[in-house]
């Protein structure tokens, strides 16, 4: 009997077409979890609470890792795509600062974790720079998670900031009281004088000059600017006419060292879930004297290839007056120290709750109030639960930014320091 071989090779043909479609609809059902940016400053696991920064100068680390979890039934085919920003976190749109042949890690390899592990399947731990990809330009950096195929999708991204060359500029903190308006409680008036000076090199031009720019810890969402076209009693810069600098906030709130989150215990905080302090409900911290050291902003999360290194629902519990009325978020480092809706603590009877997975290890954190419309937020304050103490240890780097003229123009940072806030 003669076979019909045209019909068997459209079944063939099918089944591909089905199959192809059927891995790029399985293709995207992953998640990415526990994502960290962080410098390489030594080899302990305390490393990862580092800011993400680089310097080809010696002030800071010559590398970075990336490194995350993949909760998926398979292997994705990810790459990771580098641009360089302007100071506002904009990336440019000039070829001439894409990097082009240096700016893809590409097909990323992922080690399979412990069979043991509960909300994650896979890892992926990168250094950069490396010889698929550089950063010659000095300032704000962002990469983007992508598929492999197609970079425009974009499944996560981060942030780190890339310092070369710089000039020397000379900071101090004095400690004072709020010079404008009158606060309600003596905590609320307690300020932090910064002042940052510095000498223009001559190949320099002072009308390029744009601002400093200081982040507190790995508060990257929450910066204090400090701008040549603000003229006020808190914040000013002064200029000599020549080459000497100054810049001047003197409206610094040193806030709170940070809540403190160890969930690597696995007596203490037994899987699938566990409250978020072991000792019970949390309440204001308005008052209360600084008492733990945190990690200036940071995560410390158990090896990835340990087999407790899993993942557990944290209910965070807050006790408040019943008459408060403002939203309150729990912020920190597992929400990059910005504030989302998914975050909000859900109020009843002064209760207030909210239930996050979190991989094992410590984290930073606090609680922010704020009002939230389901679209945006206003009125943000980050001392009104937490306190605002002198004595409070901070890490703060200030960076000062010019108007390079080069390929078309970019914002370069020509100036950096860090200084810490609370030691005498």
């Amino acid at each position: 009997m003669k076979k019909n071989t045209g019909c068997s090779k459209m079944v063939k043909i099918i089944s591909m077409w089905f199959l192809f479609i059927s891995t790029l609809i399985v293709g995207q059902d992953f998640s990415i979890k526990s994502l960290q940016t962080y410098a390489n400053i030594g080899s302990s696991q305390s490393t990862q609470a580092k800011f993400p920064l680089i310097s080809n100068s010696g002030q800071a680390a010559n590398s970075f890792t990336i490194e995350f979890d993949i909760e998926a039934d398979y292997q994705p085919s990810l790459n990771i795509h580098f641009k360089f920003c302007d100071k506002n976190w904009q990336p440019y749109d000039n070829i001439f600062l894409d990097n082009p042949l240096k700016n893809t890690e590409y097909s990323l390899y992922f080690e399979r974790l412990p069979l043991s592990i509960e909300g994650a399947s896979y890892h992926y731990k990168g250094k950069f720079p490396n010889d698929n990809v550089t950063f010659p330009f000095s300032g704000k950096w962002i990469y983007y998670i992508t598929a492999s195929n197609n970079e425009n999708e974009i499944y996560e991204e981060g942030r780190f900031i890339v310092v070369n060359s710089v000039m020397p500029i000379k900071t101090g903190f004095q400690r004072s009281r709020m010079e404008n308006g009158i606060s309600r409680e003596v905590e609320l008036g307690r300020v932090l004088n910064l002042r940052v000076d510095f000498n223009l090199p001559d190949s320099l031009y002072p009308g390029r000059l744009l601002n400093v720019e200081v982040i507190k810890n790995h508060e990257i969402y929450d910066p204090i600017i400090i701008n040549r076209d603000r003229y006020d009693s808190d914040r000013y810069f002064e200029w000599d006419g020549d080459r000497d600098f100054t810049f001047v906030a003197k409206d610094i709130k040193p806030g709170k060292n940070y809540r403190l989150l160890d969930i690597r215990s696995i007596n203490k905080y037994p899987a699938p879930a566990a409250n978020a302090q072991f000792e019970g409900i949390e309440t204001s911290r308005f008052t209360f004297p600084n008492k733990e050291r945190d990690n200036f902003g940071g995560s410390i999360l158990k090896d990835y290839r340990d087999d407790y290194a899993e993942y557990i629902d944290v209910k965070f519990r807050l006790r408040l007056p019943d008459y408060f009325k403002k939203d309150v978020f729990v912020v920190g480092s597992f929400t990059g120290w910005d504030l989302f809706e998914g975050y909000k603590m859900n109020g009843k009877g002064g209760l207030y709750t909210n239930t996050i997975e979190l991989k094992r290890g410590v984290y930073d954190y606090q609680y922010v109030t704020a009002y939230f419309d389901g679209e945006n937020f206003t009125d943000i304050d980050w001392i009104e639960l937490e306190g605002n103490k002198w004595t409070t240890v901070s890490e703060y780097r200030i960076f000062v930014y010019y108007k390079n003229s080069d390929y078309g123009e970019y914002d370069e940072i020509i100036g950096y320091s860090k200084i810490r806030s609370g030691i005498k």
